[in-house]
């Protein structure tokens, strides 16, 4: 069996072309301050001849905020089988993933109007909002705040259980939870983890815990999928169907052996409802299953631990963190598949 390729990546600007992924597919990464809070965003986007969408399609930018503790690096492979539907954008937050952190604590609130900011600043058209765990209570908030910044946004395991609001009740459902995960997913985790302080950590989680996720999801007025894996503990089903059920226009979907890491193990799954949510108007409230067919193909790509693209990406990260220094000061800103009933994730 003929080995692949393990040159360096080629460094062109803030663009990053790696031998281990798809031919015409282009990583470029920068970094952004905006005030006190810095944000790292990674750009991929596929060519027309690889798969990419092309002119004739309306251009989508797919934006996923991953949750606590981690990185975008979780969304390697639903990012893969996105490239083929739109322009993904992988943000990974402050005090995650070696993003520097605030002075101050920041919760839901500051992280939700972080995210804001950007979108405002890039002027993005045709934004599907997508968050995961954590990431899943800032786009409930950024869309709850400013509606018109996305056509559409996805839930995926969101937290917390308003019946568990408190820390050890999380820390046994995300064991229960694990339990059902790999040994790579669990890795991926802690190598997140890992890179993230305990003090940041500490400082974060309380703001998840009570964020009032259940309220808020009645001010979306965003067509809203929430998505959830058959054995995510810290999602239950019922939890995730009051929140389907309160959200002005949702469906929702339940990926059969998936658990709370749905996004790392049955990435082609969740891309393949993202792409189908993407693409249906607001039509109100209505209950579906995860989809019976094929997911996007996604190009068979190695996805390093830590960071969204492969081994010796790390290198080409600092180089294009360097290169983009000046572009950090410009960017302050002044001011299978089963129906199942309206899914769950707590």
């Amino acid at each position: 069996m003929a080995q692949r390729s393990r040159r360096r990546p080629r460094r062109y600007g803030r663009r990053v072309v790696d031998p281990d992924l798809p031919d015409g597919l282009e990583l470029r990464v920068d970094r952004y301050r905006f005030d006190d809070l810095c944000l790292r965003a990674w750009r991929m986007s596929l060519a027309e001849s690889a798969g990419g969408p092309g002119p004739q399609d309306a251009p989508r930018n797919l934006v996923l905020l991953h949750g606590l503790g981690v990185s975008s690096a979780y969304y390697g492979r639903v990012a893969l089988a996105l490239a083929r539907v739109g322009t993904v954008h992988l943000l990974d937050l402050p005090g995650f993933a070696a993003v520097p952190p605030p002075r101050d604590a920041a919760g839901i609130e500051e992280f939700a109007g972080l995210v804001d900011r950007w979108l405002r600043r890039q002027r993005l058209a045709n934004v599907v909002l997508v968050g995961h765990s954590m990431g899943s209570q800032i786009v409930t908030e950024v869309l709850a705040r400013d509606p018109g910044v996305a056509t559409h946004g996805v839930l995926i395991g969101p937290p917390v259980n308003a019946q568990e609001r408190s820390v050890g009740q999380q820390m046994v459902r995300l064991a229960q939870s694990s339990v059902r995960e790999s040994r790579g997913t669990r890795a991926m985790a802690l190598a997140g983890y890992r890179r993230t302080t305990v003090r940041w950590f500490r400082q974060v989680l309380p703001g998840m815990l009570r964020f009032p996720v259940e309220q808020r999801i009645a001010d979306v007025d965003t067509p809203l999928l929430v998505v959830r894996g058959e054995y995510d503990r810290v999602a239950p089903r019922e939890w995730t169907a009051m929140l389907t059920e309160r959200a002005p226009d949702a469906w929702s979907a339940e990926i059969p052996g998936a658990s709370h890491a749905v996004i790392y193990e049955h990435g082609r799954e969740v891309a393949a409802l993202i792409a189908e949510h993407a693409a249906r108007p607001a039509r109100g409230k209505r209950t579906e299953q995860a989809p019976d067919g094929e997911a996007p193909a996604s190009a068979d790509a190695h996805v390093a631990q830590g960071e969204p693209h492969a081994p010796g990406a790390r290198d080409a990260q600092d180089s294009s963190a360097r290169d983009s220094s000046a572009q950090d000061s410009d960017a302050r800103d002044s001011g299978d598949a089963a129906r199942v009933p309206h899914g769950s994730d707590a």
